[in-house]
């Protein structure tokens, strides 16, 4: 069966210029590698991953240009049978909309307004799993039900415990992971 996770833009600038930052204790994290390893399940067909069409907007911006990143290269990275660019129509704006305007719980942060893009998308296409690198968004973990009724879980994608231990490491041997300094990243 395969699982579905919902990407931010974070996670995909991460993966696309290989991201390393470091974290709170000094050492580096290497989040293009965490996003990777859930990419490279996709492409094994065990994952699907989902994103809402506003990704293709914000992971466009001034850290792709730096980094040379064309903007074919980048529309072909979401151009695979396994990723889901989900449209954002009136519908889920307007749960975007009660989303930013719900205060959880006073000691969290509200959501912002793209950051509540991807959690409605989660909701309606009743996926239980957003993955980012976002720290004000991962605060909000499982405030927010899917339609269905399960929390969302919000977590960095990291494919050895699959954020909540969700996912199993695929057997990678063999497999091509997408390339991103190939003119195509199909090739």
């Amino acid at each position: 069966m395969t699982r579905e996770v919902v990407w931010d833009a974070a996670t995909w600038i991460a993966l696309i210029t290989d991201e390393k930052v470091p974290d709170e204790n000094g050492r580096v994290e290497h989040r293009g590698a965490m996003a990777k390893g859930i990419m490279a399940a996709a492409m094994l067909g065990t994952i699907r991953i989902i994103t809402p069409a506003l990704a293709l907007i914000e992971s466009c911006g001034a850290k792709m240009i730096r980094t040379g990143i064309t903007t074919d290269k980048l529309e072909a990275f979401f151009d695979h049978e396994f990723i889901q660019v989900a449209p954002v129509d009136t519908e889920l704006a307007r749960r975007a909309r009660e989303i930013v305007r719900h205060k959880v719980d006073r000691s969290l942060p509200h959501c912002r307004p793209c950051d509540a893009t991807y959690v409605a998308t989660a909701a309606d296409w009743n996926v239980p799993e957003l993955h980012t690198f976002d720290k004000g968004l991962l605060k909000l973990s499982k405030q927010f039900l899917t339609r269905d009724g399960q929390p969302i879980v919000i977590c960095k994608p990291d494919i050895t415990t699959g954020g909540t231990g969700l996912f199993a490491a695929p057997d990678l041997s063999g497999r091509r992971l997408i390339d991103v300094d190939s003119p195509d990243p199909r090739d």
